[in-house]
């Protein structure tokens, strides 16, 4: 399977990502929709900078948004 084959295929499932990050002493750009884009999804993309705890927070804002039905899957990278 090429490149691209698994970016359709990973567009057509995802419909959100959360990158859990460090918190860092000065602004960068948000690593969430930057991948979003790299892989072609569409939904909503952003990052979680916590720290230690921010693996928890993006799992949790994960199982929110299907419960709540803002996305059927979402890709969390810690």
């Amino acid at each position: 399977m090429t490149n691209d084959e698994i970016c359709r295929q990973i567009d057509s499932t995802i419909g959100c990502v959360i990158v859990a990050t460090s918190t860092y002493p000065c602004q960068t750009p948000a690593a969430g929709p930057q991948i979003a884009h790299r892989l072609g999804i569409v939904g909503c993309s952003f990052d979680v900078s916590s720290g230690c705890a921010g693996f928890c927070l993006a799992l949790a804002l994960a199982s929110d948004a299907v419960r709540g039905g803002t996305a059927r899957n979402v890709l969390v990278i810690a």
